[in-house]
């Protein structure tokens, strides 16, 4: 039987996301803790498979270390960061110290169940969101005059840069979307187009750390 513990300061969140993870997930013991101090003080022998991280009263720094303690001593243990106000600085922050899925609070079940999903299984999930957050600082709007982003990504775009991110070729993602690869060819060279690169390498290089 797997655990996941949710780790939120809002009795409301904390129970919303009980209620999800039962309905979705039969045979998961549920923990919750206010806080990661809360957490390590009165659930000592628990070790979850997951930790799903809301608000709580630590700082980022904090509770980045407590991850990244945790993860080097429960290996198999993944971290879901489940943010309301997401930062480029707290994104980074997260990713390294060990954080493999991260969505807003703002996504839609049917996301958050995607996201416990994948890294579940040991992938990585970032939510559009998200990627929109990290895209607008890696390449940030050049056009002086102008507070608008130099780029405006479809729902489509961000899912097939997701994919391109996590290594998939551009036939793999034909075959996982049902799509021509002409088609995906196109959108992949529009996006490159939409960001100011010439390859995929440019990318991942944005990647690094993270």
């Amino acid at each position: 039987m797997s655990s996941i513990a949710i780790i939120d300061q809002f009795p409301i969140v904390r129970s919303g996301l009980d209620l999800f993870i039962r309905s979705n997930f039969k045979d998961t013991t549920v923990l919750e803790s206010t806080s990661f101090y809360d957490f390590h003080h009165v659930s000592q022998n628990a070790s979850p498979d997951l930790f799903i991280i809301g608000a709580t009263i630590e700082t980022i720094n904090s509770q980045c270390d407590f991850i990244t303690q945790y993860i080097r001593t429960n290996k198999s243990t993944k971290v879901i960061v489940y943010d309301d106000c997401p930062t480029f600085a707290k994104l980074s922050l997260y990713f390294k110290s060990g954080v493999t899925g991260y969505i807003t609070k703002s996504s839609g079940m049917d996301e958050l169940l995607n996201c416990i999903l994948d890294v579940q299984i040991g992938k990585k999930y970032i939510s559009n969101e998200i990627l929109d957050v990290m895209l607008s600082h890696w390449f940030p709007a050049r056009n002086k005059g102008s507070v608008k982003r130099a780029y405006k990504l479809t729902p489509r775009e961000n899912e097939i840069v997701n994919l391109l991110l996590e290594g998939n070729s551009v036939s793999a993602i034909s075959k996982n979307l049902n799509r021509k690869t002409s088609t995906i060819s196109t959108i992949k060279k529009n996006v490159f187009k939409k960001l100011g690169i010439s390859n995929l390498l440019e990318l991942k290089d944005s990647m690094v750390g993270f």
